[in-house]
């Protein structure tokens, strides 16, 4: 049971992008902390955030979400539904004769006997 959430959360994770966005929350915390070796913090938040001073975690998040955002757009077709087509032949039932029968057939056999006393219980 444990196995089928963590594949049920894997697959939605995937789905929905969310390991792009936990490898770029990496490739930042990695960009920061070697940044503010040589220079102060806020310097380091600037460096790792202008855009300037990419790492290559960085651009191969980029040219991934590019790569699969161009995928992932397939071609606009237009299915046409047709409601008002014929049935095949394979599909028209053959005309069935009416039965012949006589009234006295369907005249119920008549019972004699009273019905149980007291009524049987089904438990």
């Amino acid at each position: 049971m444990r196995t089928r959430q963590i594949i049920t959360v894997l697959v939605l994770v995937l789905t929905l992008g969310l390991h792009w966005a936990a490898l770029q929350s990496v490739a930042w915390v990695s960009m920061i902390i070697r940044y503010s070796q040589h220079a102060t913090l806020p310097e380091a938040l600037a460096q790792t955030f202008d855009g300037q001073h990419p790492c290559a975690l960085c651009r191969f998040v980029a040219d991934g979400k590019k790569a699969e955002h161009q995928e992932h757009q397939p071609p606009l077709t237009l299915l046409k539904f047709d409601f008002l087509c014929e049935a095949p032949d394979a599909f028209v039932f053959a005309e069935i004769p009416p039965n012949q029968f006589e009234l006295g057939d369907l005249k119920a056999v008549a019972r004699f006997e009273p019905p149980p006393s007291p009524p049987p219980r089904f438990v």
